[in-house]
């Protein structure tokens, strides 16, 4: 029993298309799977199909030699022909649609091989049928030769052609790289040139406008012409009238000579009285370098003055400085006291000496807390004196005040010094 291959579904629907003779538009898709395919791929059940194009009544489910009875009639190859003929005349003539057709035609090869095989089997052919299909194969044979040889030129001239179509695209990118190029140039160029015609055009009205001021003051001149001829004549009349005056003014300066004559003698007066002021001035340049020592001396004490009022308050500051030590002490007395009451309440000691000790902490507690209060009562004090000091600074004489800074400044620091020796141990 002979094995069949079933077709597939693009085999199906190419057979549906060669099947129909008024069908010309899917013949693109035939031409791609025909060239796409090689002919030594083709199986006995592919021929089978292509030939049962020409005997549709021909049963496919029996063997191959019931299904196509070749010996009885071999119209079927003319038919098959006939319609690949059409199939290619219908559709552009292509490189492709030739290899479609060379194709079927070495099928149609593989088909008279299978119907001799058919006939050596002792299937019903006869010699005269053999000998005309061997001749219609020869004759398919050389028409494919010829088709092949045809495709193979077509193939060149085609790769001629894309290689000659490159080359055009090539320059043609190339010439319009440069005309993009040359456009771009000229539209620069362009808006330079309108640019200089608007700048042209914008002098243009200036000068229009100028031109209309110069004829406006062309006008204006020639009034002012005609307006100064007439100031001339005028002038001219008054010319006259100060030569007059001339005359008048020689005679009023012989007059001008005696009275000057007579401020000559009054001038002499002046000049003794400048010497005597220069004499007086001198006397009281004299006075006035006196009177400057005197004040370079007065800024010398103001200087030495400020030097002790700073040394006063940097003793102030030392005693604003020593305030917080002195209550870190009295606050170090505090903790001793509370520790000497815990280690009362700890020991078992006689409860007069614990007293007597609590005592004389308290004691010492007091007597550092009135030398804080005096301390702090003597800062507040030297506090007040300065600010005296200081509103009295603009009256009192530079004596008296470096007098209190004396008395005051020594007296403050053997108060802290002396706080600080009875400071109790920490």
């Amino acid at each position: 029993m002979n094995s069949e291959v079933s077709p597939t579904q693009e085999e199906n629907s190419l057979l549906a298309i060669l099947s129909n003779e008024d069908s010309d538009t899917d013949m693109d898709m035939v031409e791609n799977y025909l060239c796409s395919k090689d002919t030594s791929d083709l199986s006995v059940s592919k021929e089978r199909d292509f030939l049962s194009l020409a005997n549709p009544n021909a049963s496919t489910d029996q063997d191959v030699n019931a299904t196509i009875p070749i010996s009885n009639d071999s119209t079927y190859l003319k038919s098959i022909a006939n319609k690949l003929d059409i199939i290619i005349a219908t559709q552009r003539l292509t490189p492709d649609s030739e290899a479609a057709r060379l194709e079927v035609l070495v099928l149609l090869k593989n088909t008279k091989d299978l119907e001799n095989a058919r006939c050596q089997r002792g299937a019903s052919c006869t010699l005269g049928k053999l000998a005309e299909a061997d001749k219609e194969l020869e004759a398919q044979r050389i028409a494919a030769a010829k088709l092949s040889v045809e495709l193979e030129e077509a193939r060149r001239s085609v790769a001629e052609r894309n290689t000659r179509i490159v080359h055009l695209a090539a320059l043609l990118d190339t010439e319009k790289e440069s005309k993009e190029v040359e456009f771009a140039r000229l539209e620069a160029d362009l808006t330079t040139e309108r640019q200089h015609v608007q700048r042209l055009r914008a002098k243009e009205k200036d000068h229009v406008a100028q031109l209309a001021l110069y004829q406006a003051d062309a006008d204006t001149s020639q009034s002012s012409v005609a307006r100064l001829v007439s100031e001339k004549s005028v002038l001219e009349g008054a010319l006259a009238s100060e030569r007059q005056d001339v005359q008048s003014l020689k005679a009023r300066q012989t007059e001008h000579i005696a009275h000057v004559s007579r401020h000559q003698s009054d001038l002499a007066s002046v000049r003794s009285y400048v010497a005597r002021l220069r004499r007086e001035k001198a006397r009281l340049d004299g006075a006035l370098a006196a009177e400057k020592q005197t004040v370079m001396r007065l800024k010398t004490r103001e200087s030495e003055h400020t030097s002790k009022v700073l040394g006063y308050q940097a003793d102030l500051d030392a005693a604003r400085a020593w305030i917080p030590e002195l209550d870190e002490d009295i606050k170090t007395g505090e903790k001793r006291y509370a520790r000497l009451q815990r280690e009362k309440d700890k020991l078992d000691i006689n409860p007069s000496s614990a007293s007597q000790a609590l005592e004389d902490e308290r004691a010492k507690r007091l007597e550092y807390e009135t030398e804080l209060n005096d301390l702090k009562a003597n800062v507040e004090a030297s506090r007040t004196q300065y600010k005296e000091s200081k509103l009295a600074d603009r009256t009192a004489p530079a004596g008296a005040l470096e007098i209190a800074s004396f008395n005051s400044a020594p007296r403050l620091r053997l108060l802290f010094s002396t706080s600080k020796r009875n400071l109790p141990p920490r």
